[in-house]
């Protein structure tokens, strides 16, 4: 994202982006809205310049917006579930027998 920041409150004024190694820039008309889920937007933001500024400046990417929440709560990013069952007498790890 590539923000306007000339006047008092930074403008996202276009989207730049690589497809089949092609660059493409899309302007903005009126508002630029990324929806690349909980755990992909944050990182969109941040290469953007918009997020904690002490990690921004570690990264050597200038801050347009510091936002120390930008990528913080990844509650609801990647997580995975397992559920297995086994035939009767099978022991896994952890089971105590049964005697």
């Amino acid at each position: 994202i590539e923000f306007d920041t000339s006047g008092t409150v930074p403008v996202a004024k276009q989207v730049r982006v690589v497809i089949n190694g092609e660059l493409l820039v899309y302007a903005a008309t009126k508002k630029i809205i990324i929806s690349a889920g909980a755990v992909r937007s944050p990182g969109i933001l941040e290469r953007s310049g918009v997020g904690d500024a002490t990690r921004l400046g570690q990264l050597g990417i200038p801050v347009v917006v510091a936002n120390p929440y930008v990528g913080e709560d990844a509650s609801n990013g990647i997580g995975t579930a397992t559920l297995s069952t086994v035939a009767p007498g099978i022991m896994v790890p952890g089971d105590q027998p049964a005697f």
